[in-house]
């Protein structure tokens, strides 16, 4: 990235949007080509403005909603630098959040020179992630790549075929199951690891 670092910004919070933009529109190095509130339309009017890196804050603790960003914008623009800048330091969302492939992640709470700071190090390829916030994820990653060695071979079987983008259906197909079976070691597994969601077993495996 040579020049000014063109921004765009998605937040589903106002107040919290014109006060972010009001801080770095003020930095010579910074050029905000966009800002939109999340809805169905920002993930392709983030690609029309073409950025070299993103700012995603949303309110609400929906790591689904982050990771489908993240992962859209990510295939849209390969090269594009993400940070996440939340108010949640719960692990099971950070994690989600993380491994969707953001490159930066960051408290809401960071000050206004510590942001531009992260920023600049984000244009030259550099990842930045929260000290407190990193050192969570590592643990926790630690502890569920353990946790997956506990998976039965029909269990990681069945995952590592959810990875492939199979349903039920499929898979019960595949493995000669009835649907509903599949559906049941599924929510098991769910249930075990105190997941919400399919992916989250899906990160045990890949």
């Amino acid at each position: 990235m040579n020049g000014r670092i063109k921004l765009f910004v998605i937040d589903d919070s106002p107040i919290f949007r014109a006060g972010l933009i009001q801080v770095l529109k003020n930095e010579t190095s910074l050029e905000i080509s966009g800002s939109v509130e999340y809805s169905n339309e920002s993930i392709k009017d983030c690609v029309l403005a073409a950025p070299e890196m993103l700012l995603l804050h949303l309110s609400s603790q929906d790591a689904g909603a982050h990771a489908k960003i993240i992962g859209s914008v990510r295939k849209k623009i390969p090269d594009l630098r993400i940070l996440v800048i939340s108010e949640y330091t719960d692990a099971n969302y950070l994690l989600e959040v993380v491994t969707s492939g953001c490159d930066g992640y960051v408290l809401s709470s960071i000050s206004e020179r510590a942001l531009k700071k992260i920023i600049r190090k984000l244009s030259a390829d550099v990842c930045v992630f929260d000290r407190s916030m990193l050192s969570r994820f590592l643990l926790l990653s630690k502890k569920y790549r353990n946790d997956a060695m506990k998976m039965s071979p029909r269990e990681r079987h069945i995952v590592e075929l959810l990875a492939n983008g199979m349903d039920n259906t499929e898979i019960a197909d595949e493995l000669g199951l009835a649907a509903g079976t599949i559906k049941n070691i599924i929510s098991c597994m769910l249930q075990r690891w105190h997941f919400k969601k399919r992916t989250q077993l899906v990160n045990l495996v890949t």
